[in-house]
C-alpha cells in the first residue's frame, strides 16, 4: 500500500492558496495531508497518483465551492472516494468542508459538513475537521508552530483590487496601441511601394510585397522588447488581482503572504523600494 496518510485534501486549483493554507495549519495539529503539489512527481500520471493518494489516505476532504464542483478532476477524486467508501474492504471517510457557497450534490448534503466560510473561525474550523479526520479533538496548547490570529491579519478591501484593475486597463491599453503600430507597419510598406519606378522589368506586385515584409518586420523587431514587458507586467497584475480577490472572498492564513507581496509589488512600482537581490546559498 506504500505511505499512509490521513487524508486526502480534493480541491479546484482556484482554490489552491487557501488549500496550502489548511494543509499547514492540520499539519499544526499532527494530521498527515495528502496534497497534490507535494506529492505528485515529474513524470507520473496524474489520475493513477491521484487514485493511489485516495487509496492511501483514511479520509478526503472535499474543499466545496462551485469551482470545485464543476471540476471534471474533482468529480473523479470524489467518485472513487463513493465507491471506496462502500467497499467492504476498507473505510473511507468523506467530509465536505464548505469554503464558499455552493448547492451540494446529494451524497455530500447527507454528510456533516465543516463550515469554513467565516475567515473570522479559521482555527475553530480546522479543529472540527481535525476531529472528524482523527477522531479526537486537537489541543491548540500542543500545535506545532504559531497559530496566526485572524483579527490581526490585513484585510483585503475593493480599494486594492480597483487600482489593480485600472493597472490591467492601463497595460491593455497600451498593448492595443502598440497592436496598431504593428499593423500599420506592413501598410507602411505598401504605401513605400508607390514610389518604386514603373517600367524597371520587375513584376509590379513585387515592390508592394517586399516593401511591406520588410517594414512589418521592423515594426515586430522595434516593438519586441515592449510588447514583451508589457505582457510580463500585465500577467504579474492579473496575478496579484486575482489572488486578492481569493483573500477576499475566503480570508486565510495564506493572505498576509498575498497582502504583502502586493504592497512590496507597489512600493517598487512608484519607486519607493527598488528589488533586492536573491540571496545566494
Amino acid at each position: 500500500m506504500g505511505e499512509e496518510f490521513d487524508v486526502f485534501l480534493s480541491h479546484n486549483s482556484v482554490d489552491k492558496p487557501w488549500v496550502i493554507a489548511l494543509k499547514a495549519a492540520l499539519a499544526e495539529r499532527g494530521v498527515k495531508v495528502w496534497l497534490d503539489r507535494d506529492e505528485i512527481r515529474p513524470g507520473d500520471l496524474f489520475i493513477d497518483a491521484l487514485e493511489q493518494g485516495i487509496h492511501v489516505s483514511r479520509c478526503l476532504a472535499v474543499v466545496v465551492s462551485p469551482e470545485s464542483l464543476r471540476s471534471a478532476w474533482v468529480k473523479e477524486e470524489y467518485q472513487r472516494a463513493l465507491v471506496l467508501a462502500g467497499s467492504s474492504t476498507r473505510e473511507l471517510r468523506i467530509i465536505p468542508c464548505l469554503l464558499r457557497n455552493a448547492t451540494l450534490p446529494g451524497f455530500l448534503a447527507s454528510r456533516h459538513c465543516v463550515d469554513f466560510r467565516d475567515p473570522s473561525r479559521f482555527e475553530a474550523s480546522v479543529d472540527e475537521l481535525c476531529h472528524g479526520i482523527t477522531g479526537r479533538k486537537p489541543d491548540a496548547a500542543r500545535r506545532v508552530g504559531p497559530v496566526v490570529s485572524q483579527a490581526a491579519q490585513p484585510e483585503v478591501t475593493s480599494k486594492e483590487i480597483a487600482f489593480l484593475d485600472r493597472s490591467i486597463a492601463a497595460v491593455k491599453g497600451e498593448r492595443s496601441r502598440l497592436a496598431v503600430v504593428r499593423a500599420c507597419a506592413p501598410v507602411l510598406g505598401l504605401a513605400a511601394g508607390l514610389l518604386w519606378p514603373p517600367g524597371s522589368g520587375i513584376p509590379l506586385a513585387l515592390p508592394y510585397v517586399g516593401a511591406a515584409m520588410v517594414t512589418g518586420f521592423l515594426g515586430v523587431g522595434v516593438t519586441a522588447r515592449k510588447w514583451s514587458a508589457q505582457g510580463e507586467e500585465l500577467k504579474r497584475l492579473v496575478a496579484h488581482r486575482d489572488a486578492l480577490e481569493l483573500c477576499s472572498q475566503s480570508f486565510g492564513p495564506v493572505c498576509p503572504d498575498v497582502v504583502e507581496a502586493f504592497n512590496r509589488f507597489l512600493r517598487r512600482r512608484i519607486g519607493i523600494d527598488s528589488p533586492q537581490p536573491e540571496a545566494r546559498a
